[in-house]
């Protein structure tokens, strides 16, 4: 498979410009992206107390309660654990879709407040950098929703949990994903991803 001029380039080519930046460490944008975050984390939970919440026999607020503060006792541990094997694993997705697309040298790392990955050395084309940002989003969605239909009231506490926490997570990236989705559409964008901050770059307009 070829895939230089198909997923990536090794420069950038000429006639390009900067579109825009993206960076997680700027302080404007990761308020922007926390509001967005905790946003994302109480519709998630929100949904899950309505619709899924009477299914295993919540419908009274004291029950659920009771439960949650069961929840508190014996599984926050649970939690703690799966978040963390979430978070690395959530990075190795965006690295592995990476890989197997560029075959390009990843770089992974952890700031304060971002983990990431990333292919600083190349400029990824916009189907590329698209199937890498939406691959943990699309994944976990499933690993953590799925279950709730099937287990029982604790275990879909810590579920619904783990998949607020996951969505609020993606924020960063669906903000890229509605980025590339709705103002850069041009399928010859192309963006740097180092990691923490994004470069976002489109073909010059002729006149």
């Amino acid at each position: 498979m070829q895939r230089v001029g198909r997923y990536f380039e090794p420069e950038l080519p000429s006639g390009y410009r900067v579109a825009k930046v993206i960076d997680a460490k700027d302080k404007r944008t990761l308020v922007m992206l926390n509001v967005v975050a905790v946003v994302l984390a109480l519709l998630v939970l929100a949904v899950s107390y309505a619709f899924l919440a009477p299914t295993y026999g919540w419908g009274e607020k004291d029950a659920f309660a009771r439960d949650l503060a069961t929840f508190g006792e014996a599984r926050m541990l649970d939690l703690f654990v799966v978040l963390v094997c979430y978070m690395v694993a959530h990075e190795l997705l965006h690295g592995l879709v990476y890989k197997v697309l560029t075959g390009h040298k990843l770089a992974f790392g952890v700031t304060l407040t971002v983990a990431f990955c990333g292919v600083p050395d190349i400029y990824t084309y916009r189907r590329c950098t698209l199937a890498s940002l939406l691959a943990p989003f699309l994944v976990f969605n499933l690993v953590f929703g799925v279950p709730l239909a099937f287990v029982g009231p604790l275990d879909a506490i810590l579920f619904s949990l783990l998949l607020a926490a996951h969505v609020s997570g993606c924020s960063g990236d669906l903000y890229d994903v509605g980025l590339l989705f709705l103002r850069y559409t041009n399928p010859r964008t192309l963006v740097n991803d180092d990691g923490p901050s994004q470069r976002i770059y489109v073909p010059e307009e002729r006149a």
